[in-house]
């Protein structure tokens, strides 16, 4: 359900910085075990041929406070993207804050309780696809699992460096 559109003609263009977990906390959190293997609670694990690093990423559920009260279900869901067939041009990550991240590797995000972003975006058209999993709790009731605005005409993202925006 499409919230509201704005209206945003004038706003300059956006620069895309480089993806890291502390450029990324004011939005959420980052699972990464090449981040955080050197700061988060460790112990050993499968007879000591594993490190397990503890509590990574809070799993937040306010469903109790939706107006509907319908009870939500934990679930797994798969976004298939591929390249859009016109110029990135996208939302902010929330609606107080325009930022860009181009990402590399395979690090997993987790937005914090509220905040608003684009959809992840292919940008390298000679990527057929990229696959992401979003663990979500969802209760069925529109408004309250996906609120939807529209930027108009949309917003200009800039890499510094095109080669390291490739996937």
């Amino acid at each position: 359900m499409v919230l509201k559109t704005f209206q945003v003609g004038d706003i300059p263009e956006i620069v895309a910085e480089p993806f890291t977990p502390e450029a990324f906390l004011p939005y959420g959190g980052v699972i990464s075990a090449n981040h955080q293997i050197k700061n988060a609670t460790s112990s050993a694990a499968n007879y000591g041929t594993a490190v397990k690093l503890h509590k990574v990423a809070p799993i937040v559920n306010n469903y109790k406070d939706c107006p509907s009260g319908k009870k939500e279900t934990a679930n797994w869901n798969i976004f298939r993207c591929t390249a859009p067939s016109i110029s990135s041009r996208m939302a902010p990550l929330k609606t107080h804050t325009d930022q860009s991240f181009h990402m590399q590797g395979k690090p997993v995000v987790t937005y914090g309780v509220g905040t608003w972003h684009a959809p992840m975006v292919v940008i390298d058209e000679d990527v057929p696809h990229i696959d992401y999993a979003v663990f979500i709790h969802e209760n069925g009731v529109e408004d309250e699992d996906v609120q939807e605005c529209y930027f108009e005409p949309g917003y200009q993202i800039v890499y510094k460096n095109p080669a390291a925006a490739k996937l």
